[in-house]
């Protein structure tokens, strides 16, 4: 990565290698000790790691919604087709027989509902 020099400043050089003498601050220019310096970046990390776990728990919230909407939308269309078994012109033993495999999918999808809790890595 390269950085543009935008202005350069003379280094008071003294003899003794002493540093240099504290000046005031120019103006734009931030000065921070270690101490402020370790709080921002704590401050940072803290505020970070909350916008990803956020957005994290916002993502599996809409997962959920979306999955809670598509098991809706199949237990309608297994209600509905239970009820024209109802009224279709089968015979009793044809139509139980139908009818057990009705509930039998509907307690399934009802089952199933425990995998919407589930990790798709796990």
């Amino acid at each position: 990565m390269k950085r543009q020099i935008k202005t350069l400043k003379t280094f008071p050089f003294e003899r003794d290698f002493k540093p240099p003498k504290a000046t005031e601050n120019e103006p734009g220019q931030i000065v921070l000790t270690p101490d402020e310096l370790a709080a921002l970046i704590s401050e940072t990390r803290d505020s970070t790691a909350k916008l990803v776990r956020d957005e994290t728990l916002s993502l599996h919230a809409r997962e959920m919604k979306t999955r809670i909407q598509d098991l809706r939308s199949a237990l309608e269309r297994v209600s509905d087709l239970a009820a024209h078994l109802q009224t279709a012109s089968l015979s009793e033993q044809d139509r139980l027989v139908a009818l057990e495999k009705v509930r039998y999918l509907a307690s399934t999808l009802v089952d199933g509902q425990a995998d919407l809790f589930r990790d798709d890595e796990g």
